[in-house]
């Protein structure tokens, strides 16, 4: 937490957060300007706990997950959904190339005690997407196959 270079604090921040400022400043507007929209940001569930090693990051993701809060609130009255999808560790290359994974952890079934899947984010990514979802926002939704079952 302390012991990370200004240049990284900054490259973190902006490769997680200020990335997530910038695109919805680009997009806003013509939402509101006909009053309809749905935005989805990817945050992460490293977010809503401590960690050890990646300090930096997981206060970017929270962030994240607040900026996104905030959001929903100001754009209530412009009937524009905003959303978190907060997902757990999931099967990408950078997350294959990032850390030891556990091979017994790479199935698609047969338990929640898992790695995630990308086309497990997408679908609830797809669900918030859709008209069913019309009445969420403001929500921090986790997609880990319960890894974390506390209140955000």
């Amino acid at each position: 937490a302390v012991n990370i270079s200004v240049q990284d604090i900054r490259t973190v921040l902006d490769r997680n957060f200020l990335t997530c400022v910038f695109s919805c400043k680009a997009v806003v507007p013509e939402m509101i300007e006909r009053k309809s929209g749905k935005i989805i940001i990817i945050g992460s569930i490293a977010a809503l706990t401590g960690l050890t090693g990646s300090a930096i990051y997981a206060s970017a993701k929270a962030a994240v997950h607040e900026y996104g809060r905030c959001l929903a609130l100001q754009l209530r009255p412009h009937d524009i959904n905003v959303n978190v999808i907060a997902p757990g560790d999931t099967v990408t290359e950078r997350f294959l190339a990032s850390r030891q994974t556990e091979d017994a952890r790479k199935v698609h079934s047969g338990t929640l005690d898992r790695y995630g899947w990308p086309g497990e984010i997408a679908a609830a990514v797809e669900f918030l997407a859709l008209d069913a979802s019309s009445f969420i926002s403001g929500q921090v939704i986790r997609v880990d196959g319960g890894c974390q079952t506390w209140p955000s």
